[in-house]
């Protein structure tokens, strides 16, 4: 059996027309490699960079592929509990669109809806808004009322529940808007506990400018000082982190071998009446009456407790520098002039620094 010719370029022995025959009278020729045109340097780096890119999103699209496949379903679901869970204080709040948006979206979560569905659903959402915040200033304004006319007992269990979670709502607020301390002291109230709480920080509140002067007082004296009450006005160029997690604060500097040890001790708690204005919105305040947080207290919804604020201060090193929200500084940016950046009240209590 006569055996193939190696693969190749075959071509005819005579010019004339090539009739069938054995393979014995076909010339194998072999194909040489053809020389590669000559690259710029310039040209080769951009190919490979092209190349990189489409390597790393074709990686990036796999990953993504692979979470939304492998977790997509669970995170939906965690989604899905979240705004059933907030329908349900809304409706605590009596805030029946509010309650209705997020029963639906809870639905939408169920399965993959397109960006198109979610961009819409999301900007109805955010037209609801305003009208939401009209329903809360009403709703806050009967239950303030109730509250001082007739004690805590006026409130039900749905409007325990609405209050509660607005003081936690609150100090998700607060740790966005860059006011920490507040964020935790609010938080804590929900915990109940026997004993005061010391937390020892490296900064705050030695940031605080009346807090400093306690500080630079001490160390112009050579000794302790203290314990001083600070109490604070809430004004345009108030230390607003300092002043909202600190108002009224006792302050004692004690004198140590290696430095000042600074305690700051703080009742956390709500006053039984004290109005606490956030915004001015024109037809509405965006506000909290801080009784009905009190009105929790007393039905044991909440916990006060007391607690104190540990700063080592070594002799020599400078103090820290003032510390505020960055809300707070973005505010007072745009007002560059002055003005009240928050429609706060002031307090009974005076500013005081002895």
């Amino acid at each position: 059996m006569l055996s193939q010719p190696e693969v190749g370029v075959v071509v005819p022995s005579s010019p004339a027309v090539v009739q069938p025959t054995a393979p014995s009278q076909y010339t194998t020729i072999h194909r040489l490699p053809m020389p590669s045109p000559p690259v710029r340097q310039g040209t080769a780096h951009a190919t490979s960079t092209q190349q990189t890119r489409a390597f790393c999103a074709e990686v990036v699209q796999a990953a993504l592929l692979a979470v939304s496949g492998r977790y997509g379903t669970h995170m939906r679901t965690i989604g899905s509990l979240v705004c059933l869970l907030f329908a349900t204080w809304l409706a605590s709040w009596h805030l029946a669109l509010g309650t209705a948006w997020f029963v639906a979206t809870a639905v939408l979560l169920r399965s993959p809806r397109s960006t198109i569905t979610w961009m819409g659903w999301t900007t109805l959402g955010a037209l609801l808004v305003p009208w939401c915040v009209w329903g809360y200033t009403v709703r806050h304004e009967a239950l303030a009322a109730a509250v001082l006319s007739r004690g805590p007992t006026a409130l039900s269990v749905p409007d325990l529940f609405a209050v509660w979670g607005l003081n936690l709502l609150m100090a998700a607020a607060g740790a966005v808007l860059g006011f920490p301390e507040v964020a935790a002291e609010t938080a804590l109230l929900a915990v109940p506990r026997s004993e005061a709480i010391t937390v020892h920080t490296s900064r705050f509140p030695a940031c605080v400018p009346e807090v400093a002067e306690q500080v630079r007082r001490a160390r112009h004296s050579g000794a302790g000082t203290g314990p001083h009450t600070l109490t604070w006005r809430y004004t345009a160029d108030v230390n607003a982190r300092g002043a909202l997690a600190l108002n009224p604060v006792e302050v004692e500097v004690v004198r140590r071998d290696d430095g000042l040890l600074l305690h700051a001790t703080v009742p956390v708690d709500y006053p039984p009446s004290y109005r606490l204005v956030f915004a001015d919105l024109g037809v509405a305040q965006l506000a909290v009456e801080e009784g009905l947080f009190h009105a929790l207290e007393e039905r044991g919804w909440l916990h006060p407790y007391r607690l104190t604020y540990t700063t080592h201060l070594a002799d020599g090193a400078p103090l820290p520098s003032t510390c505020e929200a960055w809300s707070v500084d973005a505010a007072r940016a745009l007002v560059a002039g002055g003005g009240r950046v928050a429609g706060w009240s002031a307090p009974t209590a005076p500013a005081s620094a002895p």
